[in-house]
């Protein structure tokens, strides 16, 4: 027989929390951040929509600081 630890691996949805990186004022720029975690598999494509639509310039950097998490 052969087994495979994703037979045993229990699927989690992303956590996310979205806010901004300043108190919003109104007609100057700010930096919208979105924080996702604790979901499995750990292969998870994210992207920033704004009705219905992908937003344009969007960036994304890998902050995963744990070693198999």
């Amino acid at each position: 027989a052969v087994f495979s630890a994703n037979a045993f691996a229990k699927e989690s949805p992303p956590k996310i929390q979205v806010y901004s990186r300043n108190p919003g004022i109104y007609g100057q720029d700010n930096h919208l951040i979105c924080h996702v975690s604790d979901f499995h598999p750990p292969d998870i494509e994210i992207t920033l929509i704004k009705n219905n639509e992908e937003i344009p310039g969007a960036q994304q950097t890998d902050l995963a600081f744990e070693k198999g998490w």
